[in-house]
């Protein structure tokens, strides 16, 4: 064997496996025992390459995710690092308890009925993004509206780009007591006995179709129009007008399943919402 193979096997015995070690030299060491020497070498060289074997298994399996070798394990632990936060399924009744309700639009009155046009021809833009900003806001007297800003992700109508912001306005929302109060007509106020809720901590609310407004943080898919190409509005300016467009549609996207889905009221049971499938996004691709 050779000397330097020798003189590595001896100083790695020695550190990483004393007692054997010390069992060699003393075997070594006696003299009836000299024809031992050389199975001794060897038994002692296959357990330190056993053992540095192990040692490198062990090694390796720690730092491996580095070099493009992923274990099932690892894949799992990508999809859940991948997975896209959501917000909560729409609970109405936990929504409603303990608001002052002021009613639910039966449509949004900024756009024409969905229930009679076809939204998905007649709008200008069909936008795919996530709510940022919701800014709401006394209309009419009493009413509550809602300029809703979406982070655009899709325009598949190809109209808006990519990262730009839009405002949408919507019929609901919801505003503190005091705020409320401020804004609204004083007159409806003080008729509708809204000054001696003792309360002052509840808030009002008012629905679109039965259903609260978009969430900051909600990933949604809008059928809308803009103002600055609606005949109406070009007919009728409004100086106080602080959002860009209106909606013919509204529905809701899961951004890792890229389903569309949308809540209808049911007005079979108070304060119950039904979560209804609609397409795939995939859909409006092909």
């Amino acid at each position: 064997m050779d000397n330097d193979i020798k003189d590595l096997l001896r100083d790695y015995s020695k550190n990483n496996m004393p007692d054997l070690w010390d069992e060699i030299e003393n075997r070594l060491n006696h003299k009836k025992k000299k024809r031992n020497k050389k199975a001794l070498i060897i038994a002692a060289s296959i357990g330190i390459i056993f053992t540095i074997g192990v040692t490198y298994k062990n090694l390796w399996g720690k730092n491996n995710t580095g070099n493009g070798i992923i274990s099932e394990s690892n894949n799992s632990k990508l999809d859940i690092a991948n997975k896209i936060d959501v917000l909560e399924d729409l609970d109405l009744e936990k929504i409603m308890k303990d608001k002052i309700v002021l009613g639910s639009a039966l449509e949004n009155s900024y756009a024409d009925d969905s229930r009679f046009i076809n939204y998905e021809t007649e709008a200008e833009s069909i936008v795919y993004g996530r709510v940022i900003n919701v800014n709401s806001y006394v209309k009419d007297d009493h009413m509550i509206y809602s300029d809703i800003t979406i982070k655009v992700i899709n325009d598949y109508r190809n109209n808006i780009q990519e990262g730009d912001k839009i405002i949408l306005g919507v019929h609901g929302g919801e505003l503190s007591y005091y705020d409320f109060i401020e804004q609204a007509n004083p007159v409806l106020v003080d008729k509708r006995g809204y000054n001696n809720i003792e309360d002052k901590t509840k808030r009002f609310i008012e629905t679109w179709n039965g259903v609260p407004v978009y969430r900051v943080g909600e990933y949604v898919l809008v059928y809308a129009n803009s103002i600055a190409n609606d005949e109406y509005y070009k007919s009728n300016p409004d100086e106080n007008i602080s959002y860009e467009y209106y909606p013919l549609k509204q529905l809701y996207v899961d951004p890792n399943t890229r389903e569309v889905f949308e809540y209808i009221y049911n007005y079979e049971s108070d304060n119950k919402l039904i979560k209804q499938y609609v397409k795939s996004l995939d859909s409006l691709e092909n």
